[in-house]
């Protein structure tokens, strides 16, 4: 039976007070103060969440120290900004592959507004009408520079489709009717599946929202599942459970890197974000599902 949310505001003292009392240990308290004014408690607990007792869940296991749990909050911080960086990449490569090689497969660069190129005429339809606002509400020069000068309704795909979010491009890219074409792009990220690749950009795509929400990404389950693969090793299974992990998601970018930036340095600043932090890198199975031999495990 629900009941009624009864807990009150308050002050950041009587938090710390309060985490105090269920366990938790602190070693600077100064620096308790001005982290949780400035990223607040409820942000905070997400992170102290799995510390506490399995037994009595209003405590903390012994060890637990603000200081710990404020160490994860940065090491997600970073972890968060350098996938974003990498996401970005994936993101610009996808959406100039899409307009390139749709536009010139089908020998016009308004591939996008004719229905005959989609499968779902309803959703395509959809997509239209919000690329039609999105064009009236947009202040890119770009965008303004080809309402003043031309006369058509729709500009070529390399305007248009610079202003569509990920996630929309990636719509169309799936209910496009080439699969020719879709192969295309999917092959020069390595993806021999169209369905596959599909199901790997959504997963970036929820990984992209959750890095520019700053929501926490550490120790969270992957609800936008990507397709399993074994990236090459003979033998090699997914569970579930491992897909859920940070970890396949992470080999997803990194195979995807591969393809289109064959010398970055994904590999390297990951690995050197887990050595500057030791309390993560030494749990980084438990919570993030890497395994002790992530470096060499697969070649990307």
């Amino acid at each position: 039976m629900k009941r009624p949310y009864y807990k009150k505001a308050i002050t950041v003292s009587e938090q710390i007070d309060l985490l105090e009392n269920k366990g938790m240990d602190f070693f600077d308290k100064n620096l308790a103060h001005n982290t949780l004014s400035t990223i607040g408690y409820y942000r905070f607990s997400g992170y102290a969440y799995p510390f506490r007792n399995n037994v009595d869940h209003s405590s903390f296991v012994d060890d637990t120290s603000f200081e710990k749990v404020y160490s994860i909050y940065e090491f997600d911080r970073s972890l968060k900004s350098l996938l974003f960086s990498y996401l970005a990449r994936i993101e610009i490569a996808f959406r100039t592959l899409v307009i390139d090689k749709f536009s010139i497969g089908k020998g016009t660069a308004l591939w996008y507004a004719d229905s005959t190129n989609f499968i779902n005429i309803a959703e395509h339809d959809d997509f239209l009408a919000t690329l039609e606002y999105d064009l009236e509400n947009s202040r890119e020069d770009f965008v303004n520079h080809f309402r003043n000068n031309y006369c058509d309704t729709f500009p070529p795909a390399w305007i248009a489709l610079q202003i569509v979010s990920f996630g929309t491009l990636i719509k169309l890219y799936r209910n496009f009717n080439d699969r020719e074409l879709q192969s295309q792009v999917a092959k020069t990220f390595g993806c021999e599946s169209v369905e596959r690749f599909i199901s790997w950009m959504n997963t970036l795509v929820y990984l992209r929202n959750i890095c520019s929400h700053h929501a926490r990404l550490w120790n969270r389950p992957i609800k936008k599942r990507p397709e399993a693969y074994n990236f090459g090793v003979k033998g090699k299974r997914w569970t579930n459970d491992d897909v859920s992990k940070l970890y396949y998601s992470i080999c997803v970018i990194g195979s995807l890197l591969k393809n289109i930036i064959p010398h970055n340095l994904f590999k390297t600043e990951l690995s050197e974000l887990f050595e500057s932090n030791p309390y993560v890198n030494s749990t980084k199975s438990k919570f993030l599902g890497f395994p002790k031999d992530w470096q060499t495990e697969f070649q990307w």
